[in-house]
């Protein structure tokens, strides 16, 4: 009597002990970040000037070989008119980047999305890694360089860029371990780091114009004196 009753102490040592190391873990665990940013050499732009945008990816808690094998996003524009993207014939300039092993069956953008309803922004912009149990080295360590995107200055005025679900249906990413980051499931954990981000373009006047409007300032002060 007295060995079983020393067992069922035992017994519930060992099952406290294991439901305290749970809650620990889960409390204090820090969950992985798929984080998106978008850079660009310029965001001063005259009118018709273009620009090169690239977006890049990372996530915090990839290991070697364990990087992205997808990931999808949209890029959402406040203010039309402003930018657009670029095309080439029928094509929007958008050059798909990482993984460079993708399945071309699965792996684009919606093309009815491009400058549509909003001048500059497209949706579904998506890769798949062809062989997904292949290694990838996406996003691990740091940024890597996912796409690129030309854009043209319009009109006068001031436009944002955010990466984010704006109706294409996901914002996410997976790793090759099948680990994934969505947004739509998992809030919070794929992020724009717009602090990091060149996402705010202004567009002024062409040159010339400038010129023309400098040149009539000129006149009509003479013409008051």
């Amino acid at each position: 009597m007295k060995k079983n009753f020393h067992q069922v102490v035992k017994s519930a040592c060992y099952a406290f002990l294991l439901v305290f190391l749970s809650l620990f873990f889960s409390n204090y665990a820090t969950a992985g970040t798929l984080h998106f940013k978008m850079t660009t050499p310029k965001t001063t732009l005259a009118i018709g000037e273009t620009t090169t945008v690239t977006v890049s990816a990372w996530v915090d808690d990839a290991a070697s070989g364990n990087g992205l094998i997808t990931w999808q996003t949209d890029l959402s524009v406040d203010n039309t008119g402003v930018v657009g993207i670029t095309k080439t014939g029928s094509v929007a300039d958008i050059s798909l980047l990482a993984p460079s092993d993708r399945d071309s069956t699965f792996s684009g953008w919606s093309s009815a999305s491009v400058n549509a309803p909003i001048t500059g922004e497209v949706r579904e912009v998506v890769v798949v890694q062809r062989v997904l149990s292949n290694p990838s080295n996406v996003g691990v360590g740091g940024y890597t360089d996912i796409f690129t995107f030309n854009i043209e200055a319009l009109a006068n005025g001031t436009a944002t860029y955010t990466l984010c679900d704006d109706g294409g249906g996901l914002f996410f990413g997976t790793l090759v371990n099948r680990t994934e980051y969505d947004n739509g499931d998992i809030p919070g954990s794929v992020v724009f780091d717009a602090g990091s981000s060149n996402n705010t373009f202004t567009v002024i006047p062409e040159p010339t114009t400038l010129a023309v409007f400098a040149f009539a300032g000129l006149w009509a002060a003479l013409r008051r004196k």
